[in-house]
């Protein structure tokens, strides 16, 4: 009786024990063998889906930035202004965090707690800002320096990038934790 040598258990076998004479693995090691690709195929796929997910991380696009950082900033100045209410008038609460030069137009002072203050619906928005009424409380509140400083830069442009954006959002959250407590 003819034997030949299996590749995977080392046995020396009949060559009934193989599917043909040109075979390397018996018909018992076939399977474990066929069993062992099988797995190795499946880990290499979820290897590279693994690695395809970690390459597609979510990149927050600058708009949403802007966004995220101005609703942060304003909930910082209308926390910080809870208790003195609107800046405009005598009689609404800080609702909103009101701007005294636009944020839209004047994108250098757009993040700036000195420009921004607590200010009700009524006057941001149907009064338009009630400037007139926000300048004289403003400068009653941080100074006439101050308040000629944001005159000077109110026509800067200023154009923001990803890294300043992220760092206005961790250190106003930073700053909301002291409000938090």
């Amino acid at each position: 009786m003819k034997l030949k040598n299996c590749r995977e258990c080392k046995e020396n076998k009949p060559l009934s024990a193989f599917t043909s004479t040109q075979a390397s693995y018996c018909n018992q090691c076939k399977l474990i063998v066929k069993l062992k690709q099988q797995k190795e195929a499946q880990n290499r796929a979820f290897s590279r889906l693994k690695n395809r997910k970690q390459k597609k991380q979510v990149v927050t696009s600058i708009a949403t930035l802007k966004k995220t950082a101005q609703k942060l900033v304003n909930k910082l100045a209308r926390l910080r202004d809870q208790k003195d209410g609107c800046i405009s008038c005598t009689t609404g609460k800080s609702e909103q965090g009101g701007h005294f030069w636009a944020m839209g137009s004047k994108s250098a002072l757009r993040y700036n707690l000195l420009n921004i203050n607590g200010q009700c619906t009524q006057c941001n928005f149907r009064k338009r800002g009630n400037l007139l009424e926000y300048r004289i409380r403003l400068v009653e509140k941080i100074g006439e320096d101050r308040v000629k400083w944001l005159d000077e830069h109110r026509n800067d442009v200023k154009s923001w990038n990803r890294e300043e954006l992220e760092q206005i959002i961790v250190e106003t959250k930073e700053l909301l934790k002291q409000y938090d407590k």
